[in-house]
């Protein structure tokens, strides 16, 4: 691959993207069960932990854009359906939406009534 250029891989990426891999080692998921994001955080771990000296720091700050994109579009788009409260927005989406993002430590688990009212009888 070290003789390979820059495009050159990028064809290569882009046309192996557009067929499905049958000689792909076994063991390895199928590529259309691996999801991007995943792939672009475990590379950037290893980008991280090794430094090599072309990775530079505006490629770094690229990849951690690009990590950060889907959570923050996430939370602009959850704050709008919360804002909005639209018919359509189902209660089991919203307590998937909301758990994700208490998953993911943006947010933080709301006390539940019960418990606000046993403080409210004291």
């Amino acid at each position: 691959m070290n003789s390979m250029n820059c495009s050159e891989f990028k064809s290569g990426v882009e046309e192996h993207s557009r067929r499905a891999d049958a000689s792909a080692p076994q063991g390895w998921p199928d590529a259309s069960q691996v999801h991007p994001t995943d792939v672009l955080a475990e590379l950037s771990v290893l980008l991280e932990e090794y430094a090599p000296s072309w990775y530079s720091e505006r490629q770094r700050h690229r990849i951690l854009a690009a990590l950060r994109l889907p959570t923050e579009v996430l939370v602009e788009v959850c704050a709008l359906l919360e804002d909005h409260s639209p018919t359509w927005y189902t209660d089991r989406q919203r307590g998937r939406t909301l758990g994700t993002l208490q998953a993911l430590g943006l947010l933080q688990s709301e006390p539940s009534m019960e418990s606000n009212d046993t403080k409210d009888r004291r």
